[in-house]
């Protein structure tokens, strides 16, 4: 599809060369601006007034030569010549403008917004910028399912497509690729249609699905020539519209991909076509040029370009396409700008880098046997964290503190992992690696379990070096129990986590208690003070579950309860 932008290859310049070059590129400008200036005037237009036109990438070059037809046309009005000037712009980079933040886009405000969903100027209404600059009113201009494409090998295999082949599966074959929701409407057709289906309930399934579906998102349209490069085992599903499966297939026809239509309801693109201006003279020229996209040779463009008519019918280039059904699919309901919203909300918090500090209990109740069995506490946490380290992502930052009763000098913690990503270098090899290395290695340095006092000083450290746009928290491995008779009481820490707790900086504590008989309710007292978590296991097997369920609480903070 095309981009609206345009590289250019990096070339050298013979010597001497350059002042030619800016000769002629001097020249040429002055040409293009002659030519213009002649072609302006030769319609009636000596000193035109322009309506911006910005519309998603995919349609633009269909608005460009509508804007063709119109311009011919000499439209004036109150004696002012206006022509139309159709700019591709990203829909995300467009719907920030508008809502009164600074965009990618050029300061160019459109008049006319045409994106490619609703769910664009829905979002922008609920800003206050927004909500002021764009009109209610929104029709549509063409409409293109949002469909599974796949490979025509791996699509034969498949009898019922249904949304289900994008949750989380140990068992599907095939990566998931598609916009990451913030920058693009499949992207968020796929996370509102999961939502849907997982429901709204089980906050666990929906971050195993959102950490699972994350790797697999990109930040702008999925390039279908790029995904589909390498060998047909190894290409993705990809989520996007049924017009890049048509455009792809019409490059590519001997290697084509299908769209695949899920059973249970998709959701269409529907590229509304929204007025940004309340100028008197540009809003009767944004009403002309969407009648002059209403005419039969504009619709015919749009079908041509394998587009549907906005009210979903296909025309022959879709008919007649492999890989297309170019029956009516199944649609759900349009989502609402608050579900958009929250929907988007969920997805972010939960996509959210994380930046913890772990904190690992070494005292002598570490060597103590669970249950009656021959396993240590220690031997169990370790295991633990053997799991858990490689469920974090490669931009986690993270680090250690060992604690117990004066570990080091009159201190009852020690720094064993300074924090920073996992893939950062540390010495010779990396942070993961290192953390790997050292909870290895750990052993019991004996004396007794100062988890208070350890706590609130890591808690603190967190707070001090807090670090927006990140899941800041503390992570404690521990038996559950303070020892420490000279250290801090329960009610103090409490006490001292709630007046530090700032909702608009949250640094949450996450509790991971490897003891049966742990003291639970000083453990959620704990966790309750900062919107954290506490879980308590014997089995390190369960910390894939536990993680997930930790990661979903980021859909409540500040406001959890434990």
């Amino acid at each position: 599809m095309p981009s609206g932008r345009h590289r250019l290859e990096s070339l050298r310049e013979p010597r001497g060369v350059g002042p030619l070059i800016a000769l002629a590129a001097a020249v040429l400008s002055v040409l293009l601006i002659a030519t213009w200036v002649a072609i302006t005037r030769g319609i009636g237009c000596g000193d035109p007034v322009y309506l911006n036109v910005s519309a998603s990438p995919d349609i633009a070059p269909v608005l460009q030569r509508a804007a063709i037809d119109f311009n011919s046309t000499h439209r004036h009005y109150s004696g002012t010549c206006v022509l139309a000037q159709v700019n591709e712009q990203e829909s995300a980079a467009v719907a920030t403008e508008l809502s009164g933040g600074r965009g990618s886009i050029d300061r160019i405000v459109p008049d006319v917004w045409v994106p490619e969903t609703s769910a664009w100027p829905d979002l922008v209404r609920k800003s206050s910028a927004g909500g002021r600059r764009i009109s209610r009113e929104a029709i549509s201009v063409a409409r293109s399912p949002v469909v599974l494409a796949a490979t025509r090998s791996y699509a034969e295999d498949v009898r019922d497509p249904e949304w289900d082949m994008i949750l989380p599966d140990p068992d599907r074959e095939r990566a998931v690729q598609v916009v990451d929701p913030n920058r693009g409407g499949a992207g968020m057709a796929a996370l509102l249609v999961a939502r849907s289906k997982i429901g709204e309930e089980d906050d666990a399934e929906l971050t195993e699905f959102v950490r699972g579906l994350q790797p697999g998102t990109v930040p702008g349209q999925v390039d279908l020539y790029s995904a589909y490069a390498g060998p047909e085992e190894d290409r993705p599903i990809v989520i996007t519209s049924e017009q890049a499966v048509w455009s792809y297939n019409r490059r590519r026809p001997e290697d084509t991909a299908t769209a695949l239509y899920p059973q249970d309801g998709t959701v269409a693109l529907d590229y509304p076509y929204v007025r940004t201006t309340d100028d008197p003279v540009k809003t009767s020229a944004v009403d002309d040029f969407y009648t002059s996209l209403r005419a039969a040779e504009q619709q015919a463009q749009l079908l041509a370009e394998g587009f549907r008519t906005s009210d979903g019918a296909a025309g022959a280039q879709l008919r007649d396409s492999p890989g297309i059904t170019s029956g009516a699919p199944h649609l759900r309901d349009a989502p609402t700008g608050d579900e958009v919203l929250m929907a988007l909300d969920d997805w972010n918090r939960l996509a959210m880098p994380t930046r913890t500090l772990v904190l690992a209990d070494t005292s002598e109740s570490v060597t103590r046997p669970i249950g009656s069995g021959p396993t240590t506490r220690l031997e169990v946490a370790k295991e633990a964290a053997r799991l858990g380290l490689p469920l974090f992502p490669k931009e986690t930052e993270m680090g250690l503190w060992l604690f117990a009763e004066r570990i080091e000098g009159s201190q009852d913690y020690r720094e064993a992992v300074p924090l920073g990503r996992l893939d950062a270098r540390l010495d010779d090899d990396t942070r993961r690696a290192r953390l790997d290395e050292v909870t290895g290695g750990i052993t019991s340095s004996g004396g007794a379990s100062s988890l208070y006092d350890s706590l609130l000083a890591a808690y603190r450290r967190m707070s001090r070096d807090f670090r927006p746009g990140k899941i800041n928290s503390v992570l404690v491995l521990t038996t559950g129990v303070d020892e420490d008779r000279t250290g801090i009481s329960l009610d103090r820490l409490v006490s001292e986590l709630r007046k530090e707790f700032d909702p608009g900086r949250p640094v949450t504590v996450i509790v991971l208690a490897f003891q049966a008989d742990a003291d639970r309710e000083a453990l959620r007292r704990i966790a309750e003070a900062t919107s954290g978590s506490v879980y308590v296991t014997t089995d390190p097997d369960e910390i894939g579950d536990i993680f997930l369920n930790a990661i979903s609480r980021r859909l409540c903070v500040p406001n959890c309860r434990s």
